[in-house]
């Protein structure tokens, strides 16, 4: 498989995924001509401002995929508590159509802070995702750093988010997992949540 910003699959039982370490794990489920199909994106402040999400909502239409049908996801990264960016990287956030004032706020340095997950569910709203299909886990990777790799905190550790379609009749058909695994030490965090509904 070659390296990008954004995988996917309709094969049951092939595992994707991103790897992570603040930056937002984007994952997306649903239904292509009755066929389950997923998608894991990377996004962190410049593929969120450039429309990596977007392009992943518009490939699934382009395939034949209901917006409306989507199940979607956003991973553990680092919240609006603690990303701080420079006025340049708000600025083109700015320029995204879904852009809202609340998305920005002052940090006590004076340096602006930027919400991904908020401008990534504003973008969601604004390409017709249901928000009752919305799985995401809204938690800081800084502020936690016992569960989550942290590259603002200073870990070398990474977070993987998956997505892979499960077999079998009776099943949920999407399953999503955020595993954190650090190169340095044997050590694992993980935590997994499964979002779609069952197929038969």
């Amino acid at each position: 498989m070659r390296e990008g910003d954004g995988h996917w699959t309709q094969e049951a039982g092939r595992r994707i995924g991103v790897r992570v370490a603040d930056c937002v794990p984007v994952l997306l489920a649903g239904l292509v001509h009755g066929k389950p199909w997923v998608a894991a994106l990377h996004a962190g402040w410049r593929g969120t401002a450039s429309g990596i999400l977007r392009r992943g909502i518009g490939l699934y239409a382009e395939l034949g995929g209901n917006r409306n049908e989507l199940y979607f996801a956003f991973g553990p990264c680092i919240q609006s508590c603690h990303f701080e960016v420079g006025p340049e990287v708000i600025e083109l956030a700015m320029r995204d159509p879904a852009w809202r004032d609340d998305l920005a706020t002052a940090g006590p340095s004076g340096k602006p802070r930027l919400d991904l997950h908020g401008l990534l569910g504003a973008q969601a709203e604004e390409m017709g995702l249901d928000p009752k299909k919305d799985g995401s886990v809204k938690l800081c990777t800084l502020c936690e750093q016992q569960r989550f790799y942290s590259h603002r905190g200073g870990d070398s550790g990474r977070q993987w988010g998956w997505a892979e379609i499960l077999g079998g009749c009776g099943r949920q058909p999407f399953h999503t997992e955020l595993k954190s695994i650090d190169r340095n030490s044997a050590s694992e965090r993980h935590h997994s949540t499964e979002i779609g509904t069952s197929v038969v």
